[in-house]
């Protein structure tokens, strides 16, 4: 898991827009590096960060200023997934938004159920470290809905109501009174101590309602997948596992992922 390391490039001659994007991915993606495209060929590329290491390749593409794709291509044997961007949303753009620490996030994926989804899920979980830090409270969410991946950055805080008054709370500890008496340090684990086994209690008993707030840290966009290849990326010998048919009628009732 510590070993993860993920090379982030574009296609060739990139916008402004692009390289704001960046920023926000390599903020949030641990051990994401980027490299300039430099008119290199993918294939290249890949045998490039196979041959120091890296576990994934992630390219975007733009047309004329509009971000409108992704390839993940996991190292060195594949498979490759091909995605389709669209209301993409950068963090700058989000009301209110918040600025992600380095901790490693918590990641989510919702709503995968078919043979496809879960091979696409795991996918693009591999490209975050599994063992979280819980004390940034960041989680990266990848929901499924009708075949549209929504991906979503948040920051989450728990919050504590009684008698009408709201307590704020952050990893199980109350916050501090305001006209909270100075105390040595054993008195005052003590009386934490105390105050959080009071909490549990009320919360038992119905006296105390847990509540949970969330601040958006973006970026914000959808995915939707265009390929899958078994392998690293050949568009011409490749061996595809599923193509989208954008050309062919598909019912509506019949999803994929």
């Amino acid at each position: 898991v510590a070993c993860l390391q993920v090379l982030m490039t574009t296609s060739d001659h990139p916008s402004a827009i692009m390289f704001h994007f960046l920023e926000d991915m390599l903020r949030m993606i641990p051990n994401a590096t980027y490299y300039k495209r430099g008119g290199y060929e993918l294939k290249k590329i890949c045998d490039y960060a196979s041959g120091r290491d890296f576990t994934h390749v992630v390219i975007f593409n733009e047309n004329r200023k509009l971000i409108n794709g992704m390839v993940v291509i996991y190292l060195p044997y594949g498979p490759t997934a091909h995605f389709r961007i669209s209301n993409m949303v950068l963090s700058k753009k989000i009301k209110n938004h918040g600025k992600p620490t380095r901790h490693r996030p918590e990641l989510i994926l919702n709503n995968f159920t078919t043979r496809l989804g879960h091979r696409v899920g795991r996918l693009l979980a591999t490209m975050w470290p599994h063992n979280p830090e819980f004390r940034g409270r960041r989680a990266v969410t990848f929901h499924n809905q009708r075949d549209f991946i929504f991906f979503r950055h948040h920051r989450y805080i728990f919050e504590t109501r009684e008698d009408g008054k709201e307590r704020k709370e952050h990893k199980g500890h109350l916050a501090k009174e305001a006209d909270e008496p100075r105390l040595t340090k054993d008195a005052k684990n003590k009386l934490k101590s105390k105050k959080i086994k009071k909490e549990v209690k009320d919360a038992a008993a119905g006296k105390v309602s847990v509540s949970a707030r969330l601040q958006e840290l973006g970026p914000r966009f959808c995915l939707r997948l265009q390929s899958l290849n078994r392998g690293t990326f050949n568009s011409k010998s490749g061996e595809f596992e599923w193509i989208r048919n954008n050309g062919k009628s598909v019912t509506r009732k019949k999803f994929v992922l």
